[in-house]
């Protein structure tokens, strides 16, 4: 589960729930911005990134992020995303070298 706030300027602010790829709980608190249609060729095209603390990787899976110290590490991602319709988008989202998600954003 996740759940964001549009701020001014293209900046945003949330975190995320989620199990780990461990089977422990897990959550992303974060900041971030976006920078609509980089390409002018394609303006329907953004990207953002963002930037907080994770925690959840704890004891035996610790050293599977970086800079953990009991549990807590920071974490940076960036994302690539196409806007479908005003309210409607999808997105591709880096998770270090670990994983890619790919989600969709319902605006409402």
């Amino acid at each position: 589960m996740s759940a964001q706030q549009n701020l001014v300027d293209d900046r945003f602010c949330g975190f995320s729930l989620f199990t780990n790829s461990f089977g422990q709980p897990s959550v992303y608190v974060f900041v971030g911005k976006t920078w609509p249609h980089p390409i002018p060729a394609l303006p329907k095209l953004f990207t953002s990134v963002s930037a907080g603390a994770l925690y959840g990787y704890v004891h035996p899976y610790q050293n599977k992020v970086p800079f953990n110290v009991g549990g807590f590490s920071p974490g940076i991602v960036p994302t690539l995303g196409y806007q479908i319709t005003p309210n409607v988008s999808l997105q591709t989202r880096w998770l270090g070298f670990a994983a890619v998600m790919i989600g969709a954003t319902l605006r409402y």
